[in-house]
């Protein structure tokens, strides 16, 4: 058992295993520094996808500091670099306080560095003179009597030493700083039961008190979105699929939000004008502004300006019927909910003044274009399912054809699937869902099929019409319920493969004939923009249509106008170690010049006395840089021997 126990203090010790653990450290913390920390399960399912952040939140890089195995990781190398340095500094110590002056006659010859020289002088002038010889080239000396010589140990470099014990010790104060500003404490009260998670959007007041975190709280790392006019004194720490709330000694109100933006669209800069509310202090209220990297620090807290998003604006919204019906026109908040058909709500979840996107310039190009607002919603059902869409405001130019984007997913680890409307004249959805009813409501469906069929074949018989509008009716049902996708798949259960590609050719083109009769009777024609090629807009169309079904919503909502509200985005942070994790940078910093700039050096000189003179032998070592020590102790002995001679 004690050789276990020996075995294992050895490696906990050892320097390798702390390096490694180190290194563990290290490139966590890169990937933490770069994956944005702390942010909501959508925000990071936006920008990475379903899959990427599952795997995120399942190895804890959403919250890293905080997550288990990082915190044993960084416990662990406490441990280890303690144990190393609480192992090693009495023999440095004693390193550098000992002259060694125990080095044997027959020892000399087995230094790397070694020489051996009479010189006529007496023996206290001989020492004295090597003395001052040692001292010029920046050594300490100390000579020592011995039975049968006098021996004189010069060191220098004992900050090498010192570096040695100040890296290590950085690195520990580094360790307990982090540890202090970690949240374990936090994942333990949540693990044992003393506080829970909110997972409903509520209103402040109304979050039960076992998601509040206390006043106390030693450390903290919270966030806090502050529409501008607003007021408060709490933040929020993300928990999972929940958050707890973090109560702060003051209040802090967002006067303004103000923001440049670059030509493209992309946010310039950005800072907020806030006011510090605290009745408890004299004067009880101050105005400051922080933007990026200026933070404010107040009563040990500190405010960091971290992002920015919408506050509540105000949108104004046409509801257009993809089956048929009337328009609604309606106005809604970001953040709120309302009553829609049948039992159903829309969240209004965000609006986005600027978008910017890759667009496809042409088969070559791809440029970054700003897409103009949009806004994101949820339509919940009775059973609380839902479904969540984005709609820009503005068409964006596809091959020449101004196409409003509309994107839905059914849960927010999948990635939107974008129906591509090709606008009006206007620049709406409207003349493509007219003509979209033409085909989904079945009365007038009915006439465009006959149109078409009498259109391709005026002479048919009544018969051969009937057939034909048939097989029209099942084509366009085909191509309603699924797109040309399912039309393809019918195609390849019951066609001969080498007749596949002629047989899509031909339903497609009768897929345009009928959109082509549809578009004719609904009077879309006079609804088109200016300059834009009717066969491409039919051609755009068929392929929106193909989609509408899957859309899965009864209106498509269109966004007319609106009133901006923005959001400062606020890192609220209490550290009480960042005093020490500095402190530990500096050691660090310190100790690691020390360790290579500074070169621990030792020389030995013997002088023992002949009839006429003495005799003297000499030797050094550096372990680390043997080369340029070698020149060194040449250069140091020569002198002497010169001076001596």
């Amino acid at each position: 058992m004690q050789k276990v126990l020996r075995k294992s203090f050895l490696v906990l010790s050892s320097m390798s295993f702390a390096i490694s653990l180190l290194i563990v450290i290290s490139v966590a913390s890169a990937i933490g520094t770069i994956l944005q920390q702390n942010q909501t399960f959508v925000a990071y399912a936006d920008k990475f996808g379903g899959f990427w952040t599952d795997f995120f939140v399942f190895m804890g890089l959403t919250n890293l500091y905080a997550t288990g195995w990082f915190l044993v990781v960084m416990a662990m190398l406490l441990i280890s670099t303690s144990t190393c340095l609480t192992r090693q500094t009495p023999g440095m110590l004693k390193e550098i306080r000992s002259w060694r002056f125990n080095v044997q006659k027959a020892s000399f010859p087995r230094y790397r560095q070694h020489v051996t020289f009479d010189a006529p002088k007496d023996l206290d002038g001989s020492v004295a003179l090597s003395q001052r010889v040692l001292k010029t080239a920046g050594y300490e000396t100390k000579a020592e009597q011995q039975p049968d010589a006098m021996l004189v140990s010069a060191k220098k470099g004992r900050w090498n030493r010192m570096g040695y014990i100040g890296t290590h010790l950085g690195i520990v104060v580094i360790c307990i700083g982090g540890l202090m500003d970690s949240s374990v404490h936090v994942s333990m009260a949540e693990r044992f039961g003393f506080v829970t998670a909110e997972t409903r959007n509520l209103r402040l007041s109304e979050i039960e008190q076992e998601s509040w975190l206390p006043n106390w709280n030693p450390s903290f790392r919270a966030t806090l979105n502050l529409p501008e006019g607003v007021t408060s004194n709490a933040a929020f720490l993300p928990s999972g699929e929940g958050y707890l709330v973090q109560p702060l000694p003051f209040k802090i109100e967002l006067i303004d939000f103000r923001t440049q933006h670059y030509p493209s669209g992309p946010p310039k800069s950005f800072d907020s004008e806030l006011r510090i509310i605290d009745e408890s202090a004299s004067p009880s209220e101050f105005a400051t502004v922080i933007s990026v990297n200026h933070p404010l620090t107040y009563r040990g807290i500190t405010v960091y300006q971290s992002s920015f998003e919408d506050g509540g604006s105000n949108l104004k919204i046409d509801a257009l019927p993809i089956y048929g019906g009337e328009k609604i026109s309606f106005e809604g908040e970001v953040k709120t909910e309302r009553e829609w058909v049948e039992g159903s709500t829309i969240e209004f979840d965000d609006f986005r003044l600027f978008n910017i996107n890759p667009l496809q310039v042409d088969e070559e190009t791809i440029e970054e274009r700003n897409f103009g607002p949009n806004f994101t919603y949820k339509i919940r059902q009775k059973d609380g399912s839902a479904r969540e869409y984005v709609t820009y405001m503005q068409p964006v130019p596809m091959q020449g054809i101004p196409v409003i984007l509309g994107g839905m997913r059914q849960t927010q680890r999948e990635e939107f699937s974008y129906v591509q409307i090709p606008a009006d004249r206007l620049g709406s959805p409207l003349g493509f869902m007219t003509l979209y009813n033409h085909l989904a409501d079945r009365t007038l469906r009915d006439q465009v099929l006959v149109d078409a069929a009498n259109a391709m074949r005026p002479n048919d018989s009544d018969e051969d019409q009937a057939r034909l509008v048939a097989s029209l009716d099942s084509l366009v049902e085909q191509v309603l319920e699924g797109g040309l996708a399912r039309v393809a798949e019918n195609i390849e259960r019951s066609v001969p493969e080498a007749q596949r590609e002629t047989m899509f050719q031909t339903l497609s083109d009768l897929a345009f004939t009928v959109f082509a009769q549809a578009y004719a009777n609904s009077g879309v024609m006079d609804e088109l923009p200016a300059g834009i090629d009717e066969s491409m807009w039919l051609e755009r169309a068929l392929f929106a249509a193909s989609g509408m079904q899957l859309y899965g919503a009864t209106h498509f909502f269109q966004l007319t106008g609106f009133d901006q509200v923005q959001a400062s985005g606020l890192q609220i942070v209490r550290a009480p170690g960042t005093g020490l994790v500095y402190l530990g940078c500096a050691l660090l910093t310190l100790g690691v010049f020390a360790m290579f700039y500074s070169h621990q050096r030792r020389i030995w000189v013997r002088f023992e006395p002949q009839e006429n003179g003495v005799s003297i032998m000499a030797a050094g070592s550096d372990v680390r840089r043997a080369a340029d020590f070698e020149t060194e102790f040449q250069t140091v002995t020569n002198v002497i021997r010169k001076q001596l001679m």
